[in-house]
């Protein structure tokens, strides 16, 4: 496997597996990049029966050879809040779901390099300082695995009674250097602008997507600051 920037073209994101067959039916219909999921917690790539949605080799390597290029992103869940341990959004938090999804990526032989995006979304009970340390705690530890964090900006980020993370505050987080947008109402990202736009979800060969649009944020004038893929 090797690394390479996302292309400018149209991609796919989902929770559900897809065959090498159905990849290349992707692959005909124009789309260029997939988005699939790590889990949360360390599991066994080939063999986790504890959630389906899990990228496992196989699937990875029917994706590559259809000719799509991958991108992780870690799924957002507090099914296994009591094995991660500590608050739900906390630094120490934040740093063991990050480790865990490089922990996870290197079970996949993930080139190092690649863009593993966080997926940050219903947060309703979290403070903005709350939200800030997660990510941030969360993006330290993938660094350290050898990965570059994004950020899936979804909704729910706050509430009325704890207030809402801004668009400002999740520009000024530190190394993340691309953020995705999500199909729902959410704050702005000032000066950069998103690296990928989700749009309106569509089901091919029985299989639900989300629609996403990949093209350059308004820094991403080098291959530093585009968002890496594991390639074809």
């Amino acid at each position: 496997m090797r690394t390479a920037r996302a292309p400018r073209h149209a991609g796919l994101d989902t929770a559900v597996a897809v065959s090498e067959e159905k990849a290349h039916g992707l692959y005909q219909c124009g789309y260029r990049t997939i988005f699939r999921y790590l889990d949360r917690i360390e599991s066994n790539p080939d063999h986790d029966d504890r959630w389906p949605i899990n990228l496992t080799h196989d699937e990875l390597s029917g994706l590559l050879t259809a000719g799509l290029y991958v991108s992780l992103v870690q799924y957002f869940s507090t099914r296994y809040e009591s094995t991660m341990g500590g608050a739900r959004f906390s630094e120490a938090y934040g740093q063991r779901a990050g480790g865990v999804a490089a922990t996870n990526a290197r079970r996949l032989n993930i080139p190092e390099g690649v863009t593993i995006w966080n997926d940050l979304e219903s947060c309703q009970q979290a403070n903005p300082d709350m939200i800030t340390d997660y990510c941030n705690g969360w993006s330290e530890a993938v660094v350290s695995g050898g990965y570059n964090p994004g950020l899936y900006v979804g909704g729910g980020l706050g509430s009325v009674d704890v207030g809402y993370m801004t668009g400002a505050r999740l520009y000024a987080l530190p190394r993340y250097r691309a953020y995705w947008r999500a199909a729902s109402l959410v704050p702005q990202i000032p000066n950069r602008g998103w690296t990928v736009i989700q749009g309106c979800p569509i089901k091919i060969d029985d299989i639900e997507y989300d629609q996403d649009m990949i093209a350059l944020d308004h820094r991403a004038r080098s291959s530093r600051d585009r968002f890496l893929v594991v390639a074809p």
